[in-house]
């Protein structure tokens, strides 16, 4: 009878010593786990891509050398952690949300951009259950991030990643909520003056800053290109479209010879056809927010060397 007793003594322990490791294991698993931003696959064991950067959950940054495979069960950190992959090679596709209404789970997310885009600041910044908000830029070949907690965007500033301020429209990101949430977004839209002549009866044509070519309106008579991308200024991913707004109800020169007009600021091309010579346009920047008047320049009429602002 005692030999039974001590043989099940030696089972429970043998039992409870198991579930000890099990556990143990368990914890040093979560303690390796990452969520990689920037794959597609999440059962990687390295990372290859270059200037990777690490974010481990105890406030702490590493950044990969170029060149070097780093073995991610080898990571240590405390809590799930994340990793930022610089791949130029993925291309995401996901749903466009046509009312800027988000449903977000806990955790990690992805989506895509609305048509205005999304003001990052003014869409996150108040919202405590936001920790992360990522972007990559396949032109600088780095992320753009912000965090509503200042402790964490002043992480965020002390690495390669660029201070995300907005995002074009149609473009993917990712949401870090603490909760699911529900939340809808604010994009930029064109203001009050610029508006005012759209109601009249004007068109647009808008140039995203990001690819560098062209836009042209149906009939190739007229195209804009912004000269600039805000992503350089300073390390900040920002808003870098342009638009420009003129009469549809134009009469037409017919002339196959496209003249070139680029003020200084705002920084944009135009590309005109000769009917549109002797006509007014207007310019809005979306990174400045502000309306600009011209005149589609002509042998009677010099380009302007910068366009007057409307007030």
């Amino acid at each position: 009878m005692l030999q039974k007793d001590l043989n099940k003594d030696y089972n429970m322990q043998i039992k409870y010593f198991l579930i000890i490791i099990l556990f143990l294991n368990t914890l040093l698993l979560a303690d390796n786990s990452y969520y990689l931003l920037g794959s597609k696959s999440q059962n990687r064991d390295y990372i290859y891509e270059t200037d990777s950067i690490i974010w481990n959950n105890q406030k702490q940054w590493s950044v990969s050398q170029p060149q070097n495979r780093i073995h991610i069960q080898k990571l240590k950190t405390h809590k799930m952690g994340y990793i930022l992959i610089n791949n130029d090679t993925i291309n995401y596709k996901t749903d466009i949300k046509k009312d800027n209404i988000y449903k977000i789970s806990q955790g990690w997310n992805y989506f895509a951009t609305p048509k205005d885009g999304i003001d990052v600041i003014r869409s996150f910044q108040k919202k405590d259950t936001i920790l992360f908000v990522y972007t990559y830029d396949k032109r600088s070949h780095a992320w753009a991030g912000y965090s509503p907690s200042k402790i964490l965007q002043k992480k965020i500033a002390s690495t390669r990643i660029l201070a995300l301020k907005y995002i074009e429209p149609k473009r993917g990101f990712y949401i870090f909520s603490l909760k699911d949430i529900t939340l809808k977004t604010s994009g930029t839209t064109l203001n009050k003056r610029c508006k005012k002549i759209v109601d009249k009866g004007y068109n647009l044509l808008i140039a995203s800053g990001i690819d560098k070519k062209n836009i042209f309106n149906k009939d190739k008579t007229l195209s804009i290109r912004s000269r600039y991308s805000a992503h350089y200024r300073r390390g900040v991913y920002n808003d870098s479209r342009v638009a420009l707004i003129f009469n549809k109800n134009k009469k037409q020169r017919i002339s196959k010879k496209l003249l070139s007009y680029g003020p200084i600021e705002p920084a944009v091309i135009v590309q005109y056809d000769k009917k549109w010579e002797d006509s007014w346009f207007f310019i809005f920047d979306y990174f400045t927010k502000e309306c600009y008047r011209g005149m589609f320049p002509s042998k009677k009429v010099p380009p302007f060397s910068n366009l007057p602002k409307l007030k």
